[in-house]
């Protein structure tokens, strides 16, 4: 394996690593799940996301395998949490964070960069390009 190789298997681990957090702490403030339990059923729903992919940003797998894992984690019983609901919330806060959001920073960054806002002040008399 190059360098570049185990470079990518870090930035690969460590954004799949950020995925299983976010959504684990996104779990707790939902439902109250325990830590190992949202790691868990992150991790797994996660690992079965990337054998399927088949949508376009994960919409629908996403929130069918959290509702897959997050049923057999057991958090409705006796607790009056609708696990569908859950997975749904989970699902549109995820998509929001991670591809809504970001998608509307780059669109502000396009057009401010198609209207000469970024453009760096030159030196000799402070005008723009």
């Amino acid at each position: 394996t190059s360098k570049a190789g185990v470079n990518a298997m870090i930035i690969s681990w460590l954004s799949h690593l950020a995925l299983i957090l976010q959504a684990l702490f996104l779990l707790k403030s939902f439902c109250g799940i325990g830590v190992v339990d949202g790691i868990l059923c992150s991790a797994l729903a996660y690992g079965a996301i990337c054998m399927l992919p088949v949508s376009i940003g994960n919409m629908g797998v996403r929130e069918g395998m959290f509702a897959l894992f997050l049923s057999g984690s057991g958090i409705a019983i006796g607790e009056g949490i609708d696990v569908n609901t859950t997975a749904l919330s989970l699902s549109m806060t995820v998509l929001l964070a991670n591809i809504l959001l970001p998608a509307a920073a780059g669109l502000v960054w396009l057009l401010a960069d198609r209207m000469n806002l970024f453009s760096p002040l030159s030196s000799a008399g402070g005008e723009r390009r």
